[in-house]
């Protein structure tokens, strides 16, 4: 709508003081308000061209229509779009507001469907906590209301924001974490650790004065509980270079899979770091489908991980990413551009 102008409202019109000197300031300023009428709509098959939209917009904005909604839907052929226009008046305004839409050449037919029979639709998400008692009663609810079922994990998204090392494991590299440094520590408690055949271990121990003894007891440092330098969280923090270094060397002496089999017996946040490679056999990833092959014409195929949002179980196709400026004449086409100016552009080196 224009400026000032709210939809669904009123029709405003600014009016002069000139041609209105009966007027009060403050109506002579502002606006007057006129019936909203009955809700009528209109559809409009136009043609599928850049700008038709905003042309039509435009033309009912410039007309003064009280528009509540305006929606754009494909048909049947790539050459023709749907408009449905919802706006108030009484007949005589609708009248005109599809008079006026006709005198637009993109236009090709206008209709007045308010009074025909038709089925509403509402768009609603819902979150839903599936498990495998009720995955099936879910999927039959979503199949009777022809709805769709959009899966997102933890998993697929981290897969995609470690797109990179995704790519370098699928080339046989091995990507590692990195260790940080004593003194990026706040809460020695909370980082990653390399084990002894370089592989990783994460600590989420959040309340560190709650874990610390129990952790120390796990790994056979019993006087380090009691430790004046490390004997709570201010402690810790004062002395991080030191705990870290102590830490450090403790995952040193042990491997992946024996600091696996001895966290497991302390009830406190951690995690094994799993290696990127690891991922490409992993029987989720593998299950859901996370890596897609990209099949493009002149090229080898390659793998890469798919966008992390499903739809009824399947992903966007993977396609090849375009050639640079492969599109550049389609658009300026598009945008009423012709061969001969194209030609220009190309020579004048503004496009490829």
């Amino acid at each position: 709508m224009g400026h000032g102008q709210r939809a669904g409202r009123h029709v405003e019109k600014v009016l002069d003081l000139r041609d209105h000197p009966h007027e009060r300031l403050g109506r002579a300023v502002g606006v007057e308000h006129q019936p909203r009428g009955e809700a009528h709509v209109l559809v409009a098959v136009v043609l599928n061209k850049p700008g038709v939209l905003n042309r039509v917009s435009s033309l009912m904005r410039a007309r003064n229509f009280n528009i509540d909604s305006l929606a754009v839907s494909h048909t049947d052929s790539d050459e023709i779009s749907r408009m449905t226009i919802t706006l108030h008046g009484d007949d005589v305004a609708v009248e005109q507001a599809a008079k006026q839409l006709y005198r637009l050449i993109d236009v090709l037919k206008v209709q007045d469907v308010t009074a025909e029979q038709v089925v509403e639709h509402e768009l609603a998400l819902i979150k839903v906590r599936v498990t495998d008692a009720n995955r099936v009663e879910v999927i039959k609810i979503v199949e009777l209301y022809k709805g769709s079922v959009v899966d997102v994990s933890l998993l697929a998204t981290a897969m995609w924001t470690l797109s990179s090392d995704v790519l370098s494991a699928l080339q046989g590299a091995k990507p590692r974490a990195m260790s940080m440094s004593a003194s990026g520590y706040v809460n020695p408690l909370v980082g990653v650790y390399s084990t002894k055949d370089d592989r990783h271990i994460s600590l989420v121990f959040l309340e560190a004065d709650r874990y610390w003894p129990d952790f120390c007891r796990l790994i056979g440092r019993d006087e380090l509980i009691d430790d004046p330098r490390f004997v709570d969280l201010a402690a810790r923090k004062e002395h991080a270079e030191e705990c870290v270094d102590l830490l450090t060397a403790e995952f040193r002496s042990r491997t992946f899979t024996e600091w696996k089999a001895l966290l497991s017996g302390i009830d406190a946040p951690w995690a094994p770091v799993q290696a990127v490679e690891e991922l490409l056999d992993d029987p989720q990833v593998v299950a859901n489908d996370y890596i897609g092959e990209v099949v493009a014409d002149g090229v080898p195929s390659y793998k890469l991980p798919k966008v992390p949002v499903q739809f009824d179980g399947e992903g966007p196709e993977l396609r090849r990413a375009p050639e640079h400026g492969e599109h550049s004449e389609l658009i300026l086409l598009e945008l009423g551009y012709s061969w001969d100016d194209i030609a220009a552009l190309q020579a004048a080196g503004a496009i490829p």
